[in-house]
């Protein structure tokens, strides 16, 4: 499916998901997703970093169950959004079919590629101080600071980069991400049958 039809479709969900609490619709969706991920072969271990959240859920009173199931749910849907699509096609699904800056857009991947070079700097300049005999934690005020003088040199640097490359909004899409008939029906028939399950449970 288009990778923005599948966005659309887990914020359809989610808002109904919001508006009705319902136990086995969230069961439903928890199931589907966990089987739709296991079958592109996709790690669950996000499962456990929620699992105290949805503890700490359960124990807050009535509809304890159902509210810690909802945060799966939720957590599941967008995990299924994001299955097998890459940072750029997105990006580039976003700008094509639902017609977003570019600016805004290419911002987002531009965000999602430094990351990988912030977390290298980080084990960098931790490396760096051991070998000063000095230590520096994750709450560290100066390792932050560092770390944002180095992002700004960065965001910079891209910014120039794009500027050279004359980045505008209005320039031809090379890399094409298309809409199939398909995907209007795969969407109308998901949307369907999600909806029957939470409005009829």
């Amino acid at each position: 499916m288009n990778p923005s039809f599948k966005l659309i479709l887990c914020l359809i969900v989610s808002i109904m998901c919001a508006i009705h609490l319902t136990l086995w619709g969230n069961l439903a969706i928890i199931t589907a997703s966990i089987l739709y991920l296991l079958w592109h072969k996709k790690s669950l271990k996000l499962l456990l970093y929620t699992l105290p959240a949805a503890i700490a859920v359960y124990f807050t009173g009535q509809s304890g169950l159902a509210l810690a199931t909802r945060i799966y749910a939720y957590l599941l849907m967008f995990a299924v959004a994001i299955c097998n699509v890459s940072a750029s096609t997105m990006v580039r699904s976003l700008n094509q079919n639902l017609h977003l800056p570019t600016s805004f857009c290419y911002g987002i991947a531009s965000a999602v590629n430094i990351l990988p070079i912030l977390k290298s700097t980080y084990l960098e300049m931790q490396a760096s101080a051991k070998m000063r005999g000095q230590k520096l934690h994750f709450y560290s005020p100066r390792l932050y600071l560092k770390m944002i003088i180095i992002a700004n040199q960065i965001a910079g640097n891209l910014d120039i980069a794009m500027q050279s490359k004359e980045f505008t909004d209005d320039r031809s899409q090379i890399i094409t991400v298309p809409v199939k008939i398909s995907d209007y029906l795969l969407f109308t028939a998901i949307l369907a049958v999600t909806s029957l399950m939470i409005w009829t449970t």
